[in-house]
């Protein structure tokens, strides 16, 4: 996926998929609920602020081992390329 900078809102659409039928070339899927998220914004290489801190439910996962960046205690006088991650 590609955006230009800017705020955008994902759309979710869920379906029921269910098939009853033998001919799967004619299915149709009913939507069942739609939601939109939460806006964000999407910022060009120039504008963008930083790494935030990552969230508890992320430093949860890492502690009981799922493999995932987690960004350790956030500390403002660091350059960028100084942070530390964990795996």
């Amino acid at each position: 996926m590609s955006l230009g900078h800017g705020e955008y809102r994902f759309r979710f659409s869920f379906f029921d998929l269910k098939c009853d039928t033998s001919d799967t070339l004619n299915t149709t899927a009913q939507i069942k609920a739609r939601t939109f998220s939460e806006p964000f914004r999407v910022y060009s290489a120039k504008q963008f602020p930083g790494m935030i801190e990552s969230t508890p439910l992320s430093k949860h996962f890492a502690k009981q081992g799922v493999k995932i960046p987690v960004r350790k205690e956030s500390n403002k006088n660091q350059d960028a390329d100084e942070d530390d991650w964990n795996n």
